[in-house]
Protein backbone atom coordinates (compact mmCIF):
# COMPACT_ATOMS: atom_id res chain seq x y z
CA UNK A 1 0.00 0.00 0.00
CA UNK A 2 2.83 2.63 0.69
CA UNK A 3 4.39 2.12 -2.65
CA UNK A 4 0.83 2.71 -4.06
CA UNK A 5 0.45 5.69 -2.16
CA UNK A 6 3.60 7.08 -3.27
CA UNK A 7 3.44 6.26 -6.47
CA UNK A 8 0.30 8.18 -6.47
CA UNK A 9 1.76 11.18 -4.87
CA UNK A 10 -0.43 11.20 -1.92
CA UNK A 11 3.04 9.82 0.45
CA UNK A 12 6.17 11.66 -1.91
CA UNK A 13 7.92 14.41 -0.71
CA UNK A 14 5.74 17.35 -2.53
CA UNK A 15 1.83 16.16 -2.71
CA UNK A 16 0.91 15.36 -6.28
CA UNK A 17 4.18 15.57 -7.76
CA UNK A 18 4.39 13.13 -10.91
CA UNK A 19 8.54 12.80 -11.14
CA UNK A 20 7.70 10.46 -8.18
CA UNK A 21 6.20 8.33 -10.13
CA UNK A 22 9.25 8.38 -13.25
CA UNK A 23 11.27 7.39 -10.23
CA UNK A 24 9.42 4.54 -9.39
CA UNK A 25 9.48 3.04 -12.97
CA UNK A 26 12.82 3.62 -12.94
CA UNK A 27 13.41 1.70 -10.18
CA UNK A 28 11.59 -0.88 -11.65
CA UNK A 29 13.60 -0.73 -14.53
CA UNK A 30 17.17 -1.08 -12.85
CA UNK A 31 15.63 -4.05 -10.86
CA UNK A 32 14.95 -5.81 -14.07
CA UNK A 33 18.61 -5.17 -15.69
CA UNK A 34 19.60 -6.78 -12.33
CA UNK A 35 17.39 -9.93 -13.10
CA UNK A 36 16.38 -8.98 -9.45
CA UNK A 37 12.43 -8.17 -10.08
CA UNK A 38 10.67 -11.57 -9.12
CA UNK A 39 6.88 -12.10 -11.12
CA UNK A 40 5.06 -10.99 -7.30
CA UNK A 41 7.41 -7.55 -7.78
CA UNK A 42 7.32 -6.86 -10.92
CA UNK A 43 3.05 -7.11 -10.88
CA UNK A 44 3.01 -5.26 -7.59
CA UNK A 45 5.21 -2.19 -9.46
CA UNK A 46 2.85 -2.44 -12.42
CA UNK A 47 0.20 -1.85 -9.70
CA UNK A 48 1.92 0.83 -7.98
CA UNK A 49 2.61 2.43 -11.85
CA UNK A 50 -1.05 1.86 -12.83
CA UNK A 51 -2.71 3.72 -9.68
CA UNK A 52 -0.22 6.95 -10.11
CA UNK A 53 -1.60 6.97 -13.57
CA UNK A 54 -5.65 6.34 -12.53
CA UNK A 55 -4.46 9.06 -9.86
CA UNK A 56 -3.73 11.60 -11.93
CA UNK A 57 -6.18 11.17 -14.77
CA UNK A 58 -8.91 10.74 -12.62
CA UNK A 59 -8.05 13.42 -9.71
CA UNK A 60 -6.52 16.76 -9.70
CA UNK A 61 -4.07 15.54 -7.36
CA UNK A 62 -1.36 16.55 -9.84
CA UNK A 63 -2.55 20.19 -10.87
CA UNK A 64 -0.10 23.15 -10.22
CA UNK A 65 2.06 20.56 -8.47
CA UNK A 66 5.78 21.78 -8.49
CA UNK A 67 8.24 19.22 -8.16
CA UNK A 68 11.47 19.22 -5.55
CA UNK A 69 13.61 20.91 -8.48
CA UNK A 70 11.40 23.44 -9.60
CA UNK A 71 11.14 24.72 -5.55
CA UNK A 72 14.33 24.26 -5.27
CA UNK A 73 14.89 26.90 -8.00
CA UNK A 74 12.18 29.21 -6.79
CA UNK A 75 13.78 29.06 -3.60
CA UNK A 76 17.18 29.95 -4.91
CA UNK A 77 15.38 32.80 -7.12
CA UNK A 78 13.81 34.27 -4.71
CA UNK A 79 17.21 34.22 -2.44
CA UNK A 80 18.87 35.73 -5.33
CA UNK A 81 16.49 37.02 -7.57
CA UNK A 82 17.89 36.71 -11.72
CA UNK A 83 20.09 33.62 -11.98
CA UNK A 84 21.87 34.96 -14.66
CA UNK A 85 25.55 34.28 -14.38
CA UNK A 86 25.25 32.83 -11.63
CA UNK A 87 27.36 29.44 -10.57
CA UNK A 88 25.13 26.73 -9.37
CA UNK A 89 26.81 23.27 -7.96
CA UNK A 90 24.48 20.43 -7.74
CA UNK A 91 25.95 17.66 -5.51
CA UNK A 92 24.05 14.65 -6.91
CA UNK A 93 23.61 13.13 -10.37
CA UNK A 94 20.75 10.53 -8.60
CA UNK A 95 16.97 11.35 -9.12
CA UNK A 96 17.07 14.46 -6.78
CA UNK A 97 19.98 15.91 -8.34
CA UNK A 98 18.89 15.23 -11.99
CA UNK A 99 15.26 17.22 -11.05
CA UNK A 100 17.60 20.30 -9.72
CA UNK A 101 19.48 20.73 -12.60
CA UNK A 102 16.97 20.19 -15.53
CA UNK A 103 14.71 22.41 -13.63
CA UNK A 104 17.72 24.86 -13.74
CA UNK A 105 18.68 24.43 -16.98
CA UNK A 106 15.10 24.78 -18.49
CA UNK A 107 14.19 27.78 -15.99
CA UNK A 108 17.55 29.72 -15.91
CA UNK A 109 20.91 30.69 -17.44
CA UNK A 110 23.22 29.66 -15.01
CA UNK A 111 26.37 28.19 -14.94
CA UNK A 112 25.74 24.70 -13.36
CA UNK A 113 28.10 22.38 -11.79
CA UNK A 114 27.56 18.46 -11.30
CA UNK A 115 28.76 16.78 -8.70
CA UNK A 116 29.01 12.96 -7.80
CA UNK A 117 31.08 10.43 -6.36
CA UNK A 118 30.34 8.41 -9.22
CA UNK A 119 32.32 10.60 -12.15
CA UNK A 120 30.64 9.39 -15.07
CA UNK A 121 26.87 9.83 -13.69
CA UNK A 122 28.31 13.34 -13.29
CA UNK A 123 29.68 13.76 -16.74
CA UNK A 124 26.46 11.72 -18.32
CA UNK A 125 24.30 14.89 -16.89
CA UNK A 126 26.09 16.97 -17.41
CA UNK A 127 26.20 15.60 -21.01
CA UNK A 128 22.65 15.42 -21.23
CA UNK A 129 22.25 19.04 -20.23
CA UNK A 130 24.36 20.55 -22.67
CA UNK A 131 25.73 23.74 -23.06
CA UNK A 132 26.82 25.75 -19.40
CA UNK A 133 27.21 22.21 -17.82
CA UNK A 134 29.97 20.22 -16.63
CA UNK A 135 31.20 17.55 -14.36
CA UNK A 136 33.13 18.68 -11.00
CA UNK A 137 35.43 15.40 -9.81
CA UNK A 138 34.04 15.11 -6.12
CA UNK A 139 37.11 14.72 -4.49
CA UNK A 140 37.45 18.80 -5.65
CA UNK A 141 34.39 19.94 -4.00
CA UNK A 142 35.98 22.83 -1.95
CA UNK A 143 37.30 23.92 -5.04
CA UNK A 144 33.63 23.69 -6.88
CA UNK A 145 32.11 25.60 -3.22
CA UNK A 146 34.61 28.35 -4.02
CA UNK A 147 33.37 29.68 -7.11
CA UNK A 148 29.61 28.62 -6.84
CA UNK A 149 26.76 31.40 -5.60
CA UNK A 150 24.45 28.23 -5.13
CA UNK A 151 24.87 24.93 -4.04
CA UNK A 152 21.64 22.29 -4.26
CA UNK A 153 22.78 18.83 -2.57
CA UNK A 154 20.49 15.68 -2.81
CA UNK A 155 22.38 12.51 -2.39
CA UNK A 156 21.44 9.69 -0.95
CA UNK A 157 24.16 9.57 1.67
CA UNK A 158 23.58 8.26 5.22
CA UNK A 159 25.65 11.41 6.81
CA UNK A 160 26.79 14.71 6.39
CA UNK A 161 28.54 15.55 2.87
CA UNK A 162 29.21 19.05 3.56
CA UNK A 163 30.52 20.55 6.93
CA UNK A 164 31.24 23.48 8.68
CA UNK A 165 35.20 22.04 8.04
CA UNK A 166 34.58 21.96 4.20
CA UNK A 167 32.80 25.92 4.28
CA UNK A 168 34.46 27.51 6.58
CA UNK A 169 37.73 27.57 4.66
CA UNK A 170 35.66 28.37 1.25
CA UNK A 171 33.98 31.84 2.67
CA UNK A 172 37.03 33.37 4.20
CA UNK A 173 38.51 33.23 0.49
CA UNK A 174 35.13 34.57 -1.01
CA UNK A 175 35.78 38.36 0.34
CA UNK A 176 32.78 38.41 1.64
CA UNK A 177 30.13 36.75 -1.14
CA UNK A 178 27.91 35.12 0.30
CA UNK A 179 26.85 31.54 -0.44
CA UNK A 180 23.05 29.89 -0.45
CA UNK A 181 23.19 26.29 0.33
CA UNK A 182 19.62 24.55 -0.72
CA UNK A 183 19.91 21.31 0.87
CA UNK A 184 16.75 19.09 -0.86
CA UNK A 185 18.05 15.59 0.80
CA UNK A 186 16.24 13.42 3.04
CA UNK A 187 18.39 12.83 5.34
CA UNK A 188 20.31 16.36 5.31
CA UNK A 189 23.41 16.34 3.25
CA UNK A 190 24.81 19.74 4.35
CA UNK A 191 25.44 20.09 8.70
CA UNK A 192 22.80 22.57 9.93
CA UNK A 193 26.09 24.58 11.73
CA UNK A 194 27.14 26.03 8.60
CA UNK A 195 24.51 28.11 9.28
CA UNK A 196 26.92 29.85 12.09
CA UNK A 197 29.61 30.99 9.18
CA UNK A 198 29.41 34.55 8.10
CA UNK A 199 27.66 34.54 4.60
CA UNK A 200 26.05 31.38 4.36
CA UNK A 201 22.55 30.51 4.05
CA UNK A 202 21.27 27.23 4.06
CA UNK A 203 17.23 26.37 2.94
CA UNK A 204 16.61 23.07 3.73
CA UNK A 205 13.17 20.65 3.24
CA UNK A 206 10.73 22.69 4.86
CA UNK A 207 11.75 25.73 2.79
CA UNK A 208 10.55 23.57 -0.02
CA UNK A 209 8.01 22.71 1.52
CA UNK A 210 6.74 26.03 2.30
CA UNK A 211 7.33 27.06 -1.66
CA UNK A 212 5.09 23.91 -2.68
CA UNK A 213 2.10 24.94 -0.46
CA UNK A 214 0.64 27.05 -3.34
CA UNK A 215 -2.60 24.68 -4.84
CA UNK A 216 -1.53 22.44 -1.99
CA UNK A 217 -5.00 23.35 -0.47
CA UNK A 218 -6.74 22.28 -3.12
CA UNK A 219 -4.70 19.12 -4.05
CA UNK A 220 -5.54 18.44 -0.64
CA UNK A 221 -9.18 17.92 -1.45
CA UNK A 222 -7.78 15.38 -4.11
CA UNK A 223 -6.62 13.11 -1.20
CA UNK A 224 -9.56 10.91 -0.36
CA UNK A 225 -10.54 10.46 -4.27
CA UNK A 226 -6.66 8.76 -4.50
CA UNK A 227 -7.09 6.87 -1.26
CA UNK A 228 -9.70 4.93 -2.70
CA UNK A 229 -7.89 4.55 -6.34
CA UNK A 230 -5.05 3.30 -3.98
CA UNK A 231 -7.75 1.15 -1.96
CA UNK A 232 -9.57 -0.46 -5.62
CA UNK A 233 -5.65 -1.48 -6.52
CA UNK A 234 -4.30 -2.78 -3.63
CA UNK A 235 -7.58 -4.80 -3.38
CA UNK A 236 -6.70 -5.67 -7.02
CA UNK A 237 -3.08 -7.23 -6.10
CA UNK A 238 -4.62 -8.69 -3.15
CA UNK A 239 -7.06 -10.84 -4.99
CA UNK A 240 -4.13 -11.82 -7.81
CA UNK A 241 -2.01 -12.89 -4.65
CA UNK A 242 -4.50 -14.84 -3.56
CA UNK A 243 -5.15 -16.45 -6.76
CA UNK A 244 -1.96 -17.68 -6.94
CA UNK A 245 -1.91 -20.88 -5.22
CA UNK A 246 -4.91 -22.18 -7.59
CA UNK A 247 -2.66 -20.97 -11.31
CA UNK A 248 -1.21 -24.73 -11.00
CA UNK A 249 -4.65 -26.01 -10.75
CA UNK A 250 -6.18 -24.14 -13.62
CA UNK A 251 -3.21 -24.88 -16.04
CA UNK A 252 -3.54 -28.33 -15.00
CA UNK A 253 -7.13 -28.37 -15.70
CA UNK A 254 -6.36 -26.27 -19.18
CA UNK A 255 -4.18 -28.65 -20.43
CA UNK A 256 -6.30 -31.60 -19.65
CA UNK A 257 -9.06 -30.29 -21.60
CA UNK A 258 -6.75 -29.24 -24.40
CA UNK A 259 -5.38 -32.84 -24.67
CA UNK A 260 -8.69 -34.05 -25.26
CA UNK A 261 -9.43 -31.44 -27.66
CA UNK A 262 -6.40 -32.46 -29.59
CA UNK A 263 -7.20 -36.44 -29.15
CA UNK A 264 -10.86 -36.14 -30.38
CA UNK A 265 -10.04 -33.23 -33.14
CA UNK A 266 -7.48 -35.99 -35.16
CA UNK A 267 -9.01 -38.88 -34.40
CA UNK A 268 -12.64 -37.22 -36.01
CA UNK A 269 -10.87 -35.32 -38.71
CA UNK A 270 -8.81 -38.18 -39.39
CA UNK A 271 -12.10 -40.19 -40.59
CA UNK A 272 -12.94 -36.71 -42.65
CA UNK A 273 -12.49 -35.85 -46.29
CA UNK A 274 -12.31 -32.13 -44.95
CA UNK A 275 -10.36 -29.11 -46.73
CA UNK A 276 -8.03 -26.55 -44.96
CA UNK A 277 -10.64 -24.13 -44.22
CA UNK A 278 -13.52 -26.57 -42.70
CA UNK A 279 -10.66 -28.24 -40.71
CA UNK A 280 -9.73 -24.88 -39.11
CA UNK A 281 -13.43 -24.16 -38.13
CA UNK A 282 -13.85 -27.57 -36.26
CA UNK A 283 -10.47 -26.39 -34.67
CA UNK A 284 -12.01 -23.10 -34.11
CA UNK A 285 -15.67 -24.13 -33.17
CA UNK A 286 -14.24 -27.01 -30.73
CA UNK A 287 -11.50 -24.50 -28.96
CA UNK A 288 -14.14 -22.22 -28.47
CA UNK A 289 -16.34 -24.76 -26.68
CA UNK A 290 -13.98 -26.26 -24.27
CA UNK A 291 -12.99 -22.61 -23.64
CA UNK A 292 -16.75 -21.80 -22.41
CA UNK A 293 -17.07 -25.03 -20.75
CA UNK A 294 -13.92 -24.12 -18.42
CA UNK A 295 -14.44 -19.86 -18.32
CA UNK A 296 -17.09 -20.43 -15.38
CA UNK A 297 -15.35 -23.01 -12.99
CA UNK A 298 -12.07 -21.34 -13.43
CA UNK A 299 -13.87 -18.14 -12.46
CA UNK A 300 -15.62 -19.36 -9.30
CA UNK A 301 -12.28 -20.79 -8.53
CA UNK A 302 -10.21 -18.12 -8.71
CA UNK A 303 -12.64 -16.27 -6.90
CA UNK A 304 -15.14 -17.93 -4.78
CA UNK A 305 -14.78 -18.47 -0.86
CA UNK A 306 -14.44 -22.20 -1.02
CA UNK A 307 -11.17 -21.87 -3.07
CA UNK A 308 -10.08 -24.75 -1.62
CA UNK A 309 -13.35 -26.94 -2.06
CA UNK A 310 -13.73 -25.89 -5.42
CA UNK A 311 -9.84 -27.07 -6.11
CA UNK A 312 -10.47 -30.56 -4.54
CA UNK A 313 -13.26 -30.95 -6.67
CA UNK A 314 -11.60 -30.10 -9.99
CA UNK A 315 -8.75 -32.22 -9.15
CA UNK A 316 -10.30 -35.16 -8.08
CA UNK A 317 -13.48 -34.55 -10.27
CA UNK A 318 -11.32 -34.17 -13.08
CA UNK A 319 -8.61 -35.88 -12.27
CA UNK A 320 -5.39 -33.13 -12.67
CA UNK A 321 -2.74 -33.25 -10.12
CA UNK A 322 -0.61 -29.64 -10.79
CA UNK A 323 3.56 -30.72 -10.84
CA UNK A 324 4.43 -31.12 -7.22
CA UNK A 325 1.12 -32.21 -5.96
CA UNK A 326 -0.04 -35.60 -4.53
CA UNK A 327 -3.93 -36.61 -5.52
CA UNK A 328 -6.01 -36.37 -2.47
CA UNK A 329 -7.83 -39.07 -1.03
CA UNK A 330 -11.89 -38.84 -0.50
CA UNK A 331 -11.58 -37.65 2.73
CA UNK A 332 -9.53 -34.66 1.39
CA UNK A 333 -6.51 -35.21 2.97
CA UNK A 334 -3.43 -35.62 1.16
Amino acid sequence: KHLLRVASGIDSMVLGESQILGQVREAMSIATDAATLNGTLSYLFHSAIHAGKRARSETDIGRHAVSVGSAAVALAKKSLGDLTGKTVLVISAGSMGKLAARALAQQTQSHILVANRTQERAAALAEQLGPGTEAVDFDHLREALAVSDIVISGTSAEGFVIGPDDVKPVMESRSGRGLLFIDIAVPRDVDPSVRDISGVHLCDIDDIEAVTNEGRSGRRAEVENVEAIVSEEVAAFEEWWRSLDVVPVISALRERAEAIRLREIKRTLGKMDLDDTDRKRIEAMTAAIVKKMLDRPIARLKNGSDKGLYMEALEDLFDVHPSGSRPRNPAGGH
